[in-house]
């Protein structure tokens, strides 16, 4: 050891220390006798006890200096040190005083200093010290003390360090405990002795806290900095890292198999036996310990026909055990790359584990384990291409090239976050302007030059094997930071979206949201097969009013007369279309559809276009928020979808006169998955994430599946000496606190409570949620009136079906039901054919034409669907002021048509329970007839005013006449 500093103005004393410049003099002279005292001592005792001692470097220095004075000690005397020279300078009353394992003269950063070990500061309370040691994952430290907040742990190295390598084996120590202060890790910081005066907010309090040999022997730290440390491991998932419990729990197992692990890392054994056969001819099992002390084992025996065999250590632990592995299916050095999404996945991974306020400090030092542990596996995977080609691996990239390599990736010159969108099912970088675009080839392959972004942010670009320029010389290899050419082939399958090749060019598939969304998180996980990252990236928080309650506001502005809705429910239902979005990302295909209906010139389009626009502003982009439902033709439809991207409405403008609209919302309204088909690009099945919007000054169609699908909004003009252009600049204007306000009620409550709904009904779960949630009331569930079907079905049975009905019945069988076997039934083809004939029902029975479409029109106009699933005897319908009954039969084939109390007489039933208890019986208004238009006068209405709906209307007309009828 060379004790010589060979510094200019340092003071190397006879007594064996050295005094840096700026040092106190008296507190030099007190260094200078203590150590004439301690090192004669110390020394002569460890000659007695051992021999060929190393002496290592500590640095000691007052608070009210800049200077070091530098003792060179035995390392067996560490504690004694610590110990003896606190009393002794608490004696002489110097306060504060500092201590380093490092050979320096300065307290300032000196990049030549010499590093002998590293002291981690522990600041969690502490009742035992040897237990908080016991329980983490590196072995015992030279010396250890209790302090007033926690502890603190010396560890000494084999060999002296420079300030890079120290960075990472005390990160390496920190990190396997929990509330290590991130100073540890700092070559500058220095930390009080164990007896000592401590200033605490002025005051100068006395510590005394003796210090503890535990360790004679220091640490490998060639073994300590190229492995990831167990704890940082098991934080960041993958293949299982032990424990330093579970870790002697499988040596034990493996001692008491008859094959021991070695106890030296980097050591292997072999065997004539493995963990599943006893005995073998020869010694076919290795047992290794790798240099992050995990064991494995390879066994190279047949077994049975099954080949080689292989036991990670945590396969052995479950072995030992019986406990099933818990491996998350991934290498987290291997399979995760260091590209940009590398490190944003192992970031992520990092800050669930830690909280405030030593989480930033803690995130960074897992990321720096992991880029340090990657390098030291690619150092060694480059030597392993070298073998293979049977040469001379000259130059070899150090671990800091590689970790530079791997900066660049991220964060160089070229830098450019490249991934595969799934929206837009592009490839897509974010390049250094945050600009995203599209990443397009030219010709067979991507251009190196034009695409230089590409490169440099993925692994094509790495260290390339050369030969070496002597031609003599044909067994040299030269490592060269270059971009890879065999990556040509990945980028090319990469452009498609293909999982694998992204994995290989460590391209992420990532969901970028471009709006708001309850209930999503930035999450980053790995796909367990293509090993491909896989990430989805919630729309940046809106920044809001934190005060300001957007139902409030809409209601003011209502009453004010500067909205144009009908009532003040309507108001709540705006509230409900602009929350709506919010819940997409959970309840795909359960948004439903928000209907505005007015006259023309009322303000439908304002309404459609300022949802969306609250949307658009708050998220302070320019992407579109909605897009145009699209009528032309199956294919225009897919590909209005596939461009619509980060959309959260769709528009359907006209909806009432646009010919074919009304199935189109009923389809795309009513299913999670719809398809989307790119130009020139492959179909694809896309989640029903969208709102629909939809508009139209006529009332929408007689269909229960729209009425059951949509919300209705009645809209109604305001004066025409208001703005509404100033009023959708004021709307406008509080976007972003709308939004934030609206996510804020909606995640108040969980996710279930919006998907685990009994009072929804047929309608979708959304909007029955958000009713409740904003206090709005919904109108009934209407369907289109089949009072004229039912008509000509009774009419058919009592004139046109002759004996049809008693001949059905005969034909009838028991499995046919008790209904087809006691009551005339009638088929519903030949009811069809006969009365599309007949001058009266010609109209209507031209429309059903087939069985199946009645069928059809039963169940999603009515509530025969109950009947069908069991859930009502028969369906009830009133015709000419008599109650029937009506069910198919005979696999609906027929039809059965009676009067209720007859019905019920012969099956045994009570009239009117045709439901479960306390549902109401069905009226024919209740089966879908149109709300009368709103009286305009004392009893009378124009006929000429278009009709509006209201929800007092659909709520009390069909109990008014059902009470008329009563009386």
């Amino acid at each position: 050891m060379n004790e010589d500093t060979n510094k200019s103005n340092n003071d190397v004393r006879p007594s064996g220390i050295v005094v840096g410049p700026d040092v106190p003099d008296d507190f030099a002279t007190f260094c200078d006798g203590f150590a004439v005292e301690f090192l004669g001592q110390a020394g002569g005792a460890a000659s007695e006890s051992s021999t060929g001692v190393e002496r290592v470097c500590v640095s000691v220095a007052p608070m009210v200096s800049n200077g070091c004075v530098v003792f060179f000690i035995p390392a067996p005397a560490l504690a004694a040190f610590f110990n003896r020279f606190g009393e002794a300078s608490k004696a002489l009353n110097f306060a504060d005083v500092q201590f380093w394992l490092q050979n320096r003269l300065t307290k300032r950063r000196d990049p030549g200093v010499e590093v002998y070990g590293a002291a981690i500061d522990y600041d969690l309370p502490v009742d035992d010290v040897l237990a908080v040691i016991a329980s983490s994952d590196v072995s015992n430290p030279t010396a250890a003390w209790k302090t007033q907040g926690g502890a603190k742990f010396c560890y000494l190295f084999d060999h002296p360090v420079k300030e890079e390598e120290f960075e990472i084996a005390a990160m390496h120590l920190a990190t396997s405990f929990d509330g290590v202060d991130p100073g540890s890790w700092e070559v500058t910081h220095g930390q009080h002795l164990p007896t000592a005066w401590k200033t605490v907010g002025g005051d100068v309090r006395g510590i005394q806290f003796p210090a503890t040999q535990l360790n004679n022997v220091p640490l490998n730290i060639g073994e300590l900095t190229q492995a990831l440390p167990p704890r940082v491991h098991r934080l960041l998932g993958g293949k299982r890292a032990l424990s330093r419990a579970e870790r002697t729990r499988v040596d034990e197992y493996l001692s008491e198999r008859g094959i021991p692990a070695p106890e030296q890392c980097g050591e292997s054994l072999r065997y004539e036996r493995c963990p599943t056969v006893d005995h073998r001819d020869a010694k076919c099992c290795e047992v290794s310990r790798r240099l992050s002390g995990a064991v494995q084992i390879n066994c190279y025996a047949g077994h049975g026909g099954g080949g080689r065999k292989t036991w990670s250590e945590s396969e052995i632990f479950s072995l030992a055990t019986g406990e099933n592995s818990s491996d998350d299916g991934y290498d987290i050095i291997g399979d995760v790359p260091a590209t940009w999404a590398g490190y944003r996945f192992v970031e992520h991974k990092a800050k669930a584990a830690f909280k405030e306020p030593l989480a930033a400090d803690q995130v960074k030092a897992n990321i720096r384990l992991w880029e340090n542990a990657k390098a030291h596996a690619d150092a060694k995977r480059l030597e392993r291409w070298a073998d293979r080609e049977k040469a001379t691996l000259a130059d070899p990239p150090t671990i800091s090239d590689w970790e530079s390599l791997y900066r660049s990736r991220v964060s160089g010159r070229w830098s450019a976050r490249v991934y595969f969108d799934d929206a837009s099912r592009h490839l897509r970088l974010i390049a250094p302007n945050a600009d995203s675009v599209a990443v397009s080839a030219r010709g067979a392959t991507l251009s190196v030059t034009a695409n230089r972004h590409e490169w440099r942010a993925s692994l094509g670009y790495t260290y390339v094997l050369e030969k070496a320029p002597a031609e003599e010389d044909k067994s040299r290899l030269i490592a060269k930071r270059d971009c890879n050419r065999a990556f040509d082939s990945n980028w090319n399958k990469a452009m498609g979206g293909h999982p694998e090749h992204l994995a290989a060019l460590g391209v992420p598939r990532i969901r970028q949201l471009a709006f708001p969304a309850a209930f999503v998180h930035e999450s980053w996980r790995i796909e367990p097969n293509s090993k491909q990252i896989v990430a989805v990236i919630p729309a940046p928080a809106t920044a809001g009013d934190a005060g300001f309650d957007a139902l409030p506001y809409f209601t003011q502005l209502w009453r004010a007369g500067r909205l144009p809705l009908a009532t003040e429910n309507d108001v709540r239902l705006l509230l409900m279309a602009i929350a709506s979005p919010l819940l997409r990302e959970v309840a795909a295909g359960q948004l439903g559809l928000y209907w505005f209906i007015g006259p023309p010139g009322a303000g439908k389009d304002f309404l459609c276009e300022i949802v969306a626009d609250i949307y658009r502003r708050a998220a302070g982009t320019t992407g579109k928020a909605k897009f145009d439902l699209n009528l032309t033709d199956d294919l225009e439809l897919k590909r209005s979808f596939a461009a619509a991207g980060s959309a959260v409405f769709a528009r359907a403008k006209e909806a009432g006169k646009r010919a074919g609209m009304a199935e189109l919302l009923i389809r795309v309204a009513g299913t999670d998955q719809i398809s989307a088909r790119g130009l020139y690009k492959d179909e694809v099945e896309i989640p029903m994430t969208f709102t629909i919007l939809a508009d139209s000054a006529e009332d929408p169609p007689e269909r229960r599946e729209i009425s059951r699908r949509a919300v209705m909004l009645t809209v109604a003009p305001v004066d025409a000496s208001v703005s509404l252009g100033a009023v959708r600049n004021e709307i406008l204007g509080h976007a972003a606190a709308i939004v934030a306000n609206l996510m804020s009620v909606i995640e108040i409550k969980p996710v279930e409570w919006y998907l685990d709904r009994t009072n929804a009904g047929s309608r979708p779960l959304i909007p029955a949620a958000l009713a409740d949630l904003f206090g709005a009331t919904l109108a009934e569930v209407r369907g289109r009136d089949l009072q004229e079907l039912f008509d000509g079905l009774l009419f058919y049975t009592s004139t046109l079906s002759a004996d049809e009905g008693d001949s059905q019945r005969k034909k009838a069988r028991e499995r046919d039901g008790k209904e087809a076997t006691v009551f005339p039934s009638y088929r519903l083809s030949h009811a069809i054919d006969a009365l599309r004939e007949h001058a009266g029902f010609k109209a209507v029975f031209g429309e059903f034409k087939t069985r199946r479409q009645v069928e059809m029109w039963l169940e999603r106009e009515t509530n025969y669907l109950d009947v069908k699933q069991g859930k009502r005897p028969y369906l009830r319908i009133e015709i000419d002021g008599t109650w029937f009954a009506f069910k198919l039969v005979r696999d609906k084939r027929n039809f059965v048509l009676v009067p209720e109390l007859k019905f019920c007489d012969a099956m045994g039933l009570e009239p009117a329970a045709s439901g479960p208890v306390q549902n109401p019986t069905i009226s024919n208004t209740e089966l879908g007839a149109s709300p009368r238009q709103p009286p305009t006068g004392e009893g009378e209405s124009d006929p000429n005013e278009p009709m509006r709906f209201s929800v007092d209307d659909l709520v009390t007309r069909p109990r008014q006449r059902a009470a008329g009828e009563k009386e």
